[in-house]
C-alpha cells in the first residue's frame, strides 16, 4: 500500500564546518539506506530524494526539514522528480514501475507500467506534458503524464541503460549504460544521431550542457569525458577521482561541472579550462548530484543515507 506522511515543524540541525574542503557535518539524515536520487523543484524551494529504503521524501530547502514521505515501490527508488509545475512527484523504481503523485494530497494519480526491468532514470520534457524513462530492459519510453499512456518506445541499446539526458530544447536524448558508449537519438523519431566512444567500463551518468553544445559522461572507469556534440570529439578527458563514478551535474550557467562517486570527493570542474575549480572531501561516497535551478544550492545523495546540501557561494553545508 502506498503511504504518505506529512510532518510539520521538523527541523534537522546541521553543522557547517569546513576545513580545506573537508566537510565535518553529517548533513541531512535523509534515509536509512543509500540515497539514489536528489532533484530540486523548479522554483528551487524543495528537494526530492529517493533511496534503497523504498521511500521518496520531499524536503524544505531554506529551512531543512522533511515535509512529505512516500512509500511507493516496496523496493529501491531510483528517481524522484518534480513535474514542470511542481504539483506532482514522479518516481521510478526497481520494481519496473513509475508512479505519479499529487503532492498536495499525497494521492497516487497514475501508475505507469510498460518497462520489463528496473527503471533507472526519468526526466521531464521541456513541454511539461511528457516525461522520458530508461530501463535495464534497454528501452527508452516517452509517457503522457496526464493519461499514463506510452507515446513512443524504442530499444536504444543492446545492454541495460543506466541513465539518460534530454537536451535543453527537448529534441535529443542521450543514453549511458553497460555498452560503454554514449548514444544520442532524436527523441521524436528515434533516429540515431551519434555514438561517442572512449570509456572502458559501464557508464552511470550522462548530461547535456545548458547551451546544448556539449555532453559529459562518466562511469565505473572513473574518467569524465566532455564531448563536442557537433563533432563527436572529446574536448576534455578528466581524471582525478579514485574508483567508480556515478554522477555528473552542470551548474545552470554551464560554467562548471560537478562529479562524484565512491571516493568521497565532490569535484567542481571549470568548463573553460577542464581544470579543477573546487574539491570537497567526505567519508562517504555519492550516487547523485543536482544543482538547484537558481544556482544557489548543490545537493549530493550519500551512500550513508545522508544528503549534503551546499550553498554554492561558499560551499558550506546548509
Amino acid at each position: 500500500m502506498n503511504r504518505i506522511f506529512y510532518i510539520a515543524g521538523l527541523f534537522l540541525a546541521m553543522c557547517a564546518a569546513i576545513s580545506c574542503g573537508q566537510q565535518k557535518s553529517t548533513g541531512i539524515a535523509a534515509h536509512s539506506d543509500e540515497v539514489l536520487s536528489v532533484n530540486f523543484s523548479n522554483d528551487s524551494r524543495y528537494l526530492a530524494t529517493g533511496s534503497k529504503d523504498g521511500f521518496a521524501r520531499i524536503w524544505n530547502v531554506n529551512d531543512p526539514g522533511m515535509i512529505a514521505e512516500f512509500s511507493v515501490h516496496d523496493d529501491w527508488v531510483y528517481e524522484a522528480i518534480f513535474s514542470a509545475d511542481d504539483r506532482h512527484l514522479i518516481t521510478a523504481g526497481k520494481n519496473n514501475e513509475l508512479k505519479l503523485f499529487d503532492i498536495s494530497t499525497g494521492e497516487e494519480v497514475i501508475s505507469f507500467n510498460g518497462h520489463e526491468d528496473r527503471v533507472r532514470a526519468v526526466v521531464m520534457s521541456p513541454n511539461g506534458n511528457n516525461f522520458v524513462s530508461c530501463s535495464w530492459d534497454s528501452t527508452l519510453k516517452v509517457w503522457d503524464k496526464s493519461t499514463g499512456k506510452i507515446i513512443s518506445s524504442f530499444k536504444a541499446s543492446e545492454e541495460p541503460i543506466c541513465d539518460l539526458a534530454l537536451s535543453p530544447d527537448g529534441k535529443l536524448v542521450a543514453t549511458a549504460g553497460r555498452d560503454l558508449v554514449v548514444t544520442v537519438y532524436y527523441i521524436d523519431s528515434a533516429k540515431f544521431l551519434k555514438r561517442l566512444e572512449g570509456h572502458t567500463d559501464d557508464l552511470k551518468s550522462v548530461r547535456f550542457s545548458p547551451d546544448q553544445k556539449y555532453l559529459a559522461s562518466t562511469g565505473f572507469d572513473g574518467v569524465i569525458f566532455v564531448w563536442n556534440l557537433a563533432t563527436g570529439d572529446s574536448v576534455y578527458v578528466m581524471r582525478e577521482h579514485e574508483g567508480s563514478l556515478f554522477t555528473l551535474a552542470y551548474t545552470p550557467d554551464g560554467k562548471y561541472l560537478a562529479s562524484a562517486g565512491n571516493d568521497g570527493k565532490i569535484i567542481l570542474w571549470n568548463m573553460a579550462t577542464g581544470k579543477i575549480h573546487h574539491m570537497l572531501f567526505h567519508d562517504t561516497g555519492f550516487r547523485k548530484l543536482a544543482f538547484s535551478p537558481d544556482g544557489k544550492y548543490l545537493a549530493a545523495a550519500g551512500l550513508d543515507g545522508t544528503v549534503k546540501l551546499y550553498e554554492t557561494k561558499t560551499f558550506r553545508l546548509k
